[in-house]
């Protein structure tokens, strides 16, 4: 199975933006019992239990990084020891928790969007809508048509 993770906050504008792919992308694999899409405000721990049981798993964010609109793609390893946690996790984290608590720690990937407006508000501004088409066509070739990439 497949797993991605859209991560935001829709309340504030292109912050958002993985939360949107991910619905976009829901709607596109209804029919794909091999992809499961999930939704979240924030990474938490809990979410290590579906990445152990997945057998590659793409984050999709926001990001401040970068000019607006560019999409960035980086893979991801599993960080160091398990360290005492908060509510918040990062993806290398949640690969780490998932290897140690249930086992299996998937080749990942992070995908991020830079945004252009963070402030409070709905909708994701032009040059990020601008950006789905992209993120969506890289998404479903890659779930879909690709091979999955080597673990690391």
């Amino acid at each position: 199975m497949k797993l991605v993770i859209g991560v935001g906050n829709t309340l504030r504008h292109d912050d958002g933006a993985g939360i949107e792919v991910a619905t976009r992308l829901k709607r596109l694999a209804a029919r794909r019992p091999d992809v499961q899409v999930l939704t979240a405000m924030q990474l938490t721990p809990e979410l290590a239990e579906p990445v152990s049981r997945a057998d590659f798993v793409v984050v999709v964010d926001a990001s401040t990084l970068g000019e607006p609109g560019d999409v960035m793609q980086q893979a991801l390893y599993p960080a160091g020891p398990a360290r005492a946690l908060t509510h918040h996790v990062a993806p290398e984290m949640l690969l780490t928790l998932a290897r140690h608590l249930y086992g299996h720690s998937p080749p990942a990937m992070l995908i991020t969007i830079t945004g252009a407006h963070f402030e409070a508000g709905e909708g994701l501004s032009p040059v990020v809508e601008g950006a789905m088409p992209e993120v969506l066509g890289f998404l479903l070739r890659l779930l879909f048509t690709g091979p999955l990439p080597p673990a690391g």
